[in-house]
């Protein structure tokens, strides 16, 4: 398979060298998709991400990890062993020509191989690295093992979902290693804007527990202003009010998420269940009033019996052209059907030619009209690289190439 890069795309001029795990996998997926040269450094014989169920066609194969494939699309996989002289040689004359690295090992790592930003700043001024680690690399954590649901856990993010007498729940979809790695992501881009001023590069300490500390938006702020700790609430939003389903109430075929919104009060007086939700005129707009104990509790009443003689695709557009915010709770079947997603292209077909076969992956949240996100590859098998970029690049021979892979450098 060819290059991937295009020249309309916006980071096409950037060559980057990945040394990431789960925790900043998707940090340069997003720098690859749109458009960079990102090269993925795997040890000889492939990562060890490549072992995360599920797989294609529930094929336990290390080249079928559905994980793998989607974290490293469009990215260029190469395999080399950075713990002996050999490799550590190749991997200085990468970073002699690259523009960033990204890496998530354990703080100190690189450095004790004589491969951290400060043995590569020198001959590579203009160098962008960014590290992705649990805790960052100061403070007494900062070498302290970690998982997603650790990230999460530390960085308060656990305990704001589920429900107040019940012990906190953790979402699904390594929500920390996403948060570390949108913000590495972000910082990255913003530290090659201040290289594209100045021509100097440098490093980038992102730490998950601080990435997650950051996102737990209204919760942060009520502690640090008021110096309360907000209490779980359920399913519904932490600003809303009590109420035992919250901003959720069940319909005919799933949930429909009111958003705090009283409600569609013309359609449930049309159904006959409205009650006395029209006799007082601040059901409309009082907000103080609605939220009273005792009104919150009516009011749920009278929104569970409107809901259940109603889908939520029926709730959901009946209630938007009323101008009530509601909306339906997806499930994945639903999302991935969902008519404003397809409009928009969320859903790409890539094609994997050595399989003979394509696939659908998520697309990007985002839109470029003169320089557009797209997947042109699939995920690098192992070592799939090798030959195009220690030849092209480094000036290799096949037959070095032999002898380095003999050796297990590579």
């Amino acid at each position: 398979m060819g290059e991937v890069v295009e020249k309309n795309s916006a980071l096409s001029d950037l060559i980057v060298l990945d040394l990431t795990d789960e925790k900043g996998a998707y940090c340069t997926k997003i720098i690859a998709d749109m458009g960079a040269d990102v090269i993925k450094i795997e040890k000889p014989g492939g990562d060890d991400t490549r072992d995360l169920p599920p797989f294609a066609n529930d094929v336990e194969d290390r080249e079928k990890s559905l994980s793998f494939w989607h974290y490293n699309t469009n990215k260029r996989g190469i395999t080399l062993n950075l713990e002996v002289p050999k490799g550590q040689e190749i991997y200085k004359k990468l970073a002699e020509k690259a523009d960033i690295i990204v890496e998530s090992y354990p703080p100190g790592y690189l450095d004790k191989l004589g491969l951290g930003y400060q043995d590569l700043s020198p001959v590579n001024p203009g160098l962008i690295m960014t590290s992705i680690t649990p805790f960052g690399q100061t403070g007494p954590y900062r070498d302290y093992k970690s998982s997603d649901m650790v990230g999460c856990a530390m960085g308060g993010f656990m305990t704001t979902h589920g429900y107040p007498d019940q012990p906190p729940v953790i979402l699904y979809g390594d929500q920390g290693f996403h948060m570390a790695s949108n913000n590495a992501a972000i910082a990255t881009l913003i530290a090659l804007y201040f290289r594209d001023m100045t021509g100097d590069g440098q490093f980038i300490d992102v730490s998950m527990q601080a990435a997650v500390a950051a996102s737990v938006e209204v919760y942060n702020l009520v502690y640090i202003y008021q110096n309360d700790v907000m209490k779980r609430q359920g399913t519904r939003h932490a600003t809303f009010g009590p109420g035992e389903m919250g901003n959720l109430i069940p319909c005919k075929d799933g949930f429909i998420c009111t958003f705090g919104s009283p409600g569609p009060y013309d359609w449930m007086e049309a159904d006959g269940v409205a009650g006395k939700l029209l006799e007082d005129p601040r059901w409309v707009d009082d907000i103080e009033f609605i939220r009273e104990p005792e009104n919150q509790a009516y009011l749920r009443e009278r929104q569970i019996e409107f809901a259940k003689f109603h889908d939520k695709e029926e709730i959901f557009i009946g209630c938007q052209n009323m101008h009530v915010p509601w909306a339906k709770v997806n499930n994945f079947e639903d999302m991935f059907n969902d008519p404003q997603l397809r409009d928009r292209g969320f859903c790409v077909e890539v094609e994997h030619p050595e399989l003979e076969t394509s696939f659908i992956y998520p697309g990007a949240p985002y839109k470029h009209t003169e320089t557009p996100w797209k997947i042109t590859r699939r995920a690098p098998l192992i070592g799939e690289h090798n030959e195009e970029v220690y030849t092209k690049r480094l000036g290799f021979s096949k037959e070095e190439l032999s002898q380095l892979a003999q050796k297990g450098v590579i």
